[in-house]
């Protein structure tokens, strides 16, 4: 099955990884793919502590759910209490803002349960969801666990065992996105096995971005035939390409591979687009 095929078949796919290796442009370009092929489709993002968040392409047709944690606190208080005048005069005050942000876990709970909300509602076909930076991630996917071992019964068990679900749920993939350098590759293989500890995650793809393309790979008797900065530059290029080729095929995560090429584009936008055609393209 191809890329796209399978990204079609899933009710949500988050991408996650080291801050800086293009989960936002992956997220963006599959879900362009996807709204190509006439998939109904969505792109779900937040940034804790106030980070702002990446900029969405919403001139692409496509929708930007940006999720805001006291704001989804709120929705799902009221889908208990059911008065929100209640809420306004009893529950929305400093003290409680302060502890939903501060409290160890629960404002990724919060948003956790408002992905597993959006998932079934049905409203778009696939959610591509783009994550936070790893750090961030590990302890998105982990906050339900710590819920479930103080509520062992109750609405917030029940809505608990549902986010679990989702994320061990066949229609939902986890990809894992890297740059082809030692560094966030292998941050990405520790995620994924602190990952693998969690949940029984679907896990996808593993995406090494900005990879040199195969030209940049030259052979001796090319190389020999150069002079000066023009040589010495080509035979850099060439190393460097080499030594990316070793690292990706050693890189020990286990999963199939997208290897998504240096655009030579101006702007973000540019790139998503000149990624989701290399995705369809697969």
């Amino acid at each position: 099955m191809s890329y796209l095929d399978d990204s079609l078949r899933r009710k949500a796919i988050f991408f996650t990884g080291k801050g800086g290796v293009g989960k936002s442009t992956l997220a963006w370009a599959t879900a362009l793919a996807c709204q190509r092929r006439g998939r109904k489709v969505a792109v779900v993002g937040w940034q804790p502590a106030g980070k702002p968040a990446p900029p969405a392409l919403v001139d692409l047709g496509i929708p930007w759910l940006g999720l805001d944690t006291l704001t989804t606190f709120k929705e799902y208080a009221l889908t208990l209490i059911k008065f929100e005048r209640l809420y306004d005069s009893v529950l929305d005050n400093r003290v409680l803002r302060t502890f939903v942000l501060a409290a160890p876990g629960l404002s990724d709970a919060v948003i956790a349960g408002k992905i597993w909300e959006l998932v079934n509602r049905g409203e778009y076909e696939t959610l591509l969801i783009d994550m936070p930076s790893s750090g961030h991630a590990k302890a998105f996917f982990k906050s339900p666990l710590g819920l479930k071992k103080i509520f062992k019964m109750g609405f917030i068990a029940r809505d608990t065992e549902r986010v679990l679900n989702l994320f061990q749920s066949n229609d939902v993939r986890l990809d894992l996105v890297t740059l082809p350098e030692e560094l966030p590759l292998r941050e990405c293989q520790l995620l994924k096995g602190e990952l693998q500890a969690l949940h029984s995650f679907s896990f996808g793809y593993a995406h090494f971005n900005q990879c040199l393309p195969n030209f940049a790979a030259f052979e001796p008797t090319e190389l020999d035939r150069l002079e000066g900065e023009v040589e010495r530059f080509a035979r850099a290029v060439s190393t460097e390409h080499a030594e990316q080729a070793s690292r990706m095929a050693a890189h020990g995560l286990g999963l199939p591979t997208v290897k998504i090429p240096r655009f030579a584009t101006a702007g973000w936008k540019a790139s998503v687009q000149s990624t989701a055609d290399f995705l369809e393209a697969l």
